[in-house]
């Protein structure tokens, strides 16, 4: 640390010099001044960390020193050299936060002493200010996390009731009301516009998200009004608030503005598009995975320009994926291995799609898992190892190279080829037996499907098979039975309009009330109930 003495008197400051190294305390440098004027430039242009100034000297004294410390709020620890006859003074000076006062003439252990005792207190001072700031950094790095977190999880979909959402946005000091009309705007870094790896990627996205904020805030009143993210495929979003302010014309201008910049400075190309008005409580997820679907339809020919993106309207949005699981369900048709039936189920949902024209990337992911869960599950049961298939791990690697319906045809013909030769050499094992006997109990469901039918179909003993099945499978056949029953009774409950009756029919029970009360052991409400809670739960999301 640094120590400035003060004294109009050149054979004083000596002596304290010549005091203060003698001590050989951890000073780096001792400055002198004879002066008012000369001492606040040393103050005002280094960092001095203990000041020792004498009270009595020509033009301005030390009180005129202590006043420009004080109103400047500098950090300086102040000693004041005093004679007996200005001790009164010195003890005024208390309220300038002066450390302590020596006596003239200053013996060298009272100097030392005062000297050790005030560096202590500096040290002390300067480990509690690193620490706050510190701390204060860390706060706000974190703070930003969760902000970006928070922001992710309603992207992603997740929903939080008013109060758990007007909650969270308190404790992240976000200042956008819960009902407010915002914009979401999202820039896409073109990944053939620079040549780096993952590092140079991170250092590209901190830039452009310190220009964007730059930039944006000289339209939004509070930086607690801009609410940004960086999403796992490195799009960096941002949502803004729309006020009489910053109507959208404005933000759009500066939207602009940003892409300009951001290009200009970093020389680098961006994609770059903005919603429409949208509501922040409502609109986020639907906003954001029509933003990741249009940006990956983007030609390189349109990139030039700050897109717009149109709201999509909810009630052109259907349910594709609710195709898939109707009975018989995607997984049940290859199962038993009915190979062509399970592909041109999926094909015409595909053509479906593409003809609506209307599907984003989350329909386009919901088909994708799906069908990845099952082709996994069967692949496990024939006991093969699926990373063989070449598309699993790119699909693994980066979801996002299915950017259209033609992609998922693609991906499961190959796969079900790849199935389909697994079944052709496996048709004496013990998985072609169970295909056997799953096909039929799909066959003849709405029968009085039995142990001894099945037996009498694959042509073994009753008992034989009720333990070879166990064994293999790990559950018993009735259970098989059962749990098929119950899953195309929930399909015909959440897809049709049939009576609960007719349900009961086609899922193999005669009698109305056994079914009933078979259902609600097993999902804890009765059919009705159980229909009415999944259309309700449809025209809440809706």
């Amino acid at each position: 640390m640094d120590i400035l003495m003060v004294d109009d008197e050149n054979f004083v400051l000596d002596y304290l010099e010549d005091c203060i190294r003698s001590f050989d305390l951890k000073i780096n440098a001792i400055h002198r001044a004879t002066c008012v004027d000369d001492a606040y430039d040393l103050l005002s242009n280094m960092s001095i960390s203990i000041l020792l100034t004498d009270i009595r000297m020509p033009e301005k004294n030390g009180f005129d020193l202590l006043e420009l410390i004080y109103s400047e709020e500098l950090p300086t620890k102040i000693i004041l050299l005093s004679g007996y006859s200005e001790f009164d003074f010195a003890k005024s000076a208390i309220q300038y936060g002066v450390m302590d006062y020596l006596l003239k003439p200053i013996m060298p252990d009272e100097l030392q002493r005062v000297l050790v005792k005030t560096m202590e207190t500096v040290t002390k001072e300067n480990r509690k200010r690193k620490e706050f700031i510190t701390k204060r950094i860390n706060y706000r790095q974190s703070q930003h996390f969760l902000r970006g977190q928070f922001l992710f999880e309603l992207f992603q979909g997740k929903s939080y009731s008013e109060k758990e959402f007007t909650k969270k946005l308190a404790e992240l000091q976000l200042d956008i009301p819960y009902r407010s009309d915002c914009i979401v705007s999202s820039i896409l870094m073109k990944t053939n516009s620079f040549r780096g790896d993952s590092q140079d990627s991170e250092l590209y996205l901190k830039a452009i998200m310190n220009i964007t904020e730059e930039i944006l805030h000289e339209a939004i009143p509070t930086r607690e009004q801009l609410w940004y993210c960086i999403d796992p495929y490195h799009f960096f979003h941002f949502v803004i608030p729309l006020n009489l302010t910053n109507s959208d014309d404005l933000m759009k201008q500066k939207l602009k503005r940003v892409k300009q910049t951001i290009e200009a400075l970093l020389n680098i190309r961006i994609v770059m598009l903005q919603s429409e008005s949208i509501q922040l409580n409502r609109d986020l997820h639907s906003t954001y995975m029509q933003i990741v679907n249009y940006t990956l339809r983007l030609t390189e020919q349109k990139d030039t320009m700050v897109h717009r993106i149109k709201n999509l309207d909810p009630s052109r949005s259907p349910n594709y994926f609710q195709h898939l699981t109707e009975a018989p369900s995607l997984i049940d048709l290859m199962e038993v291995a009915r190979w062509n039936e399970a592909y041109q189920k999926v094909e015409a949902i595909l053509d479906k799609m593409e003809k609506d024209a209307v599907f984003t990337q989350q329909h386009l992911m919901e088909i994708m898992y799906y069908f990845f869960s099952c082709f996994s599950y069967i692949s496990a049961k024939n006991n093969r190892q699926h990373t063989y298939f070449p598309e699993y791990i790119t699909f693994i690697q980066n979801p996002f190279t299915i950017s259209t319906p033609q992609d998922i045809k693609n991906w499961i013909q190959k796969g079900m080829d790849y199935l389909s030769n697994t079944e052709n050499e496996n048709t004496s094992n013990k998985n072609f037996l169970i295909a056997q006997i799953h096909a039929f109990i799909s066959k003849n469901i709405q029968q009085n499907v039995t142990l001894h039918s099945i037996a009498e179909h694959v042509y073994l003993h009753p008992v034989y098979l009720s333990r070879w099945y166990k064994k293999e499978t790990g559950s018993s056949i009735s259970s098989y039975i059962f749990q098929l029953r119950m899953k195309k009774a929930v399909t015909l409950l959440l897809t049709t309009n049939k009576k609960i009756a007719d349900i009961s029919q086609e899922v193999g029970y005669q009698k109305t009330q056994y079914f009933i009360r078979l259902f609600k052991e097993h999902f804890k409400m009765t059919p009705q109930k159980y229909r009415e809670s999944k259309n309700s739960l449809e025209i809440h999301h809706s």
